[in-house]
């Protein structure tokens, strides 16, 4: 008497005196099969004699039949669900690596923006920054502002005696001789007043001679012209009225 063959193996071969195991990839759900039955997509089975094909885990797909294994989604996808036959795309500033199977992706930090792959995250660039997560581009820095660094999330305002009249700029440049800006921020200076000119060249001729310390100290202690620059061919602050 023919016993039927076990669950996981197949024979289709008369007077057979065993049956082979099904080969990865297939199963043999019930007993007694003449043949293996293949793993539909979205499942795999890794070894041989299988009696249940073996759902794609989340973060990883199968789009083969009488698959062996399961694939990892690529840098830029995930699979947060499994069984499934493919990997969705990361979108709206957020990225997978491709180094672990992903079940989400990640948001890129303020001060960076995803790349063209969604597989990683790059720095804004000097003269720009990204204040938010998730961003897909930086923002040039506005007039007024600059940024001379990498990874910033925001630009940093020019000081007085200094301006930006252009966007995505790098440094603030220093007021020219001869003009002045008192407010941070500023896209441009101001000419300074021929009397205040005259005025700042006769403290200059003083101040070769006597040290800034003691004239700001002698006459003009409680002025914010001892903070300033009067002897600088650029970069004036504040000149006293």
């Amino acid at each position: 008497m023919c016993d039927p063959c076990p669950l996981g193996t197949a024979s289709s071969a008369y007077g057979a005196t065993s049956c082979p195991s099904c080969s990865p990839g297939y199963i043999g759900a019930s007993a007694g099969l003449t043949s293996c039955s293949a793993c539909l997509q979205g499942t795999y089975m890794p070894e041989s004699g299988g009696i249940q094909c073996l759902q794609a885990d989340a973060g990883y797909y199968v789009n083969i039949l009488n698959s062996a294994y399961q694939t990892p989604c690529s840098g830029g996808y995930y699979q947060d669900q499994s069984g499934q036959i493919e990997c969705k795309r990361c979108t709206n500033g957020t990225y997978t690596d491709g180094l672990t199977a992903a079940k989400q992706c990640l948001p890129c930090s303020a001060g960076t923006y995803v790349n063209s792959l969604h597989s990683g995250c790059l720095p804004c660039d000097p003269g720009t920054a990204q204040p938010f997560i998730n961003s897909e581009s930086c923002n040039n820095c506005s007039v007024g502002y600059a940024n001379p660094s990498i990874n910033q999330a925001v630009c940093t305002a020019c000081t007085a005696g200094t301006y930006a009249d252009l966007e995505g700029m790098i440094e603030c440049l220093p007021c020219a001789a001869g003009s002045y800006q008192n407010s941070q921020n500023a896209s441009s200076c101001a000419l300074c007043p021929v009397s205040q000119m005259i005025l700042t060249i006769v403290r200059c001729l003083v101040l070769e001679s006597i040290k800034q310390s003691q004239f700001c100290s002698s006459f003009y202690s409680s002025s914010l012209c001892c903070r300033s620059k009067f002897c600088s061919t650029s970069g004036w602050s504040i000149l006293e009225q």
